[in-house]
């Protein structure tokens, strides 16, 4: 039961089988003895470790059995587990109606917003995962960074660019040590041609990662078309620029 509690508490994704293996037992034998509240989170633990492993008349069984013990058919946290049971079916459509209803009777419901933007990613209905996201990110957590990087990954599918700079620019005021983001927003800038703030952002993320061969082919890259850009496109002398482009050359060179 502890170390049930633990996953729960700490919000680790654990190994399935491990889940079964602790939640099964207890679910099976001690369901009554159990307080309502964590028998409840047990067997949402037990259901989700059989989807897990594509386990979906097991996940149904003990879906009936949490609907009949705690007899709350219109609870939303038991739609949000029938709606999972249709998507690992790949019953997508019926999946997002499920979500939807359930949203009418309980429209904040965080848990199930996350389902219904993940269920329309996989329908491959982008334009309408795009939304759910933007809305997500309003209502609820505006500091998600999963959920902004998911939203700039969707733009980016989209060739919208500008707008996932944007999610980005978010990202990086949520955790600016991260480099990787400062890569992020280093690889959109030049796909937008915008080579001086590509060239900034790569060297950002140098500083905070020595010698990461990403940023240093991205200094090069990105200066060697500054390089080549009107004088009106760049603030930086073209001294500076080959100063970077021929740092840029040497630390790879010392790392290959």
């Amino acid at each position: 039961i502890d170390e049930l509690a633990q996953y729960r508490e700490k919000n680790v994704i654990p190994n399935p089988m491990d889940v079964i293996i602790l939640a099964k037992p207890l679910v099976d034998n001690k369901f009554s003895s159990l307080d309502s509240v964590e028998r409840y989170e047990i067997l949402e633990q037990l259901i989700i470790a059989y989807l897990d492993i594509n386990n979906v008349s097991k996940a149904e069984e003990y879906l009936n059995l949490i609907t009949k013990k705690i007899n709350n058919e219109f609870s939303s946290r038991l739609q949000k587990l029938r709606g999972m049971i249709e998507e690992t079916k790949g019953n997508y459509e019926k999946a997002i109606d499920i979500y939807n209803e359930t949203l009418k009777k309980d429209e904040l419901n965080e848990a199930v917003h996350k389902r219904l933007i993940a269920v329309n990613i996989a329908n491959g209905n982008r334009d309408e995962a795009i939304k759910l996201l933007n809305k997500y990110l309003e209502v609820f957590v505006a500091g998600d960074e999963d959920a902004w990087l998911q939203l700039a990954d969707l733009y980016l599918l989209d060739n919208q660019c500008q707008q996932a700079a944007y999610c980005i620019e978010e990202v990086i005021l949520t955790d600016p040590r991260n480099h990787l983001y400062y890569l992020r927003y280093a690889d959109i800038m030049l796909c937008l041609g915008k080579y001086q703030m590509a060239s900034k952002y790569y060297c950002k993320a140098l500083d905070l990662c020595k010698d990461n061969v990403r940023a240093l082919y991205g200094i090069l890259y990105s200066n060697q078309y500054l390089l080549k850009s009107k004088p009106e496109d760049k603030i930086t002398s073209n001294e500076t620029i080959q100063s970077l482009i021929n740092l840029a050359k040497e630390e790879l060179e010392k790392l290959y």
